[in-house]
């Protein structure tokens, strides 16, 4: 995973969600990752301005709790 170039917070029913926003020139459009941490990647193409990127992830807000949501719980590993 690159290293994101800002971290904001995507609050969505009354659950705050790391939102790591990255630059990639590489890339042509918005896109949405997920992690099992619960943490959602947002990378944006070079030119597109941030607050672009932040209303599209509030507008997919729903598809990213859902999914989010439909992940299994993270189990620790123990030796």
């Amino acid at each position: 995973m690159a290293k994101p170039d800002d971290t904001k917070v995507l609050r969505v029913a009354e659950r705050e969600i790391p939102l790591l926003v990255t630059r990639n020139p590489r890339a042509r459009r918005i896109s949405i990752s997920l992690y099992g941490s619960g943490a959602v990647r947002l990378v944006l193409p070079r030119r597109t301005p941030l607050q672009h990127g932040l209303d599209f992830a509030e507008d997919k807000a729903g598809w990213i709790l859902g999914h989010l949501n439909a992940m299994p719980a993270r189990v620790p590993f123990a030796a």
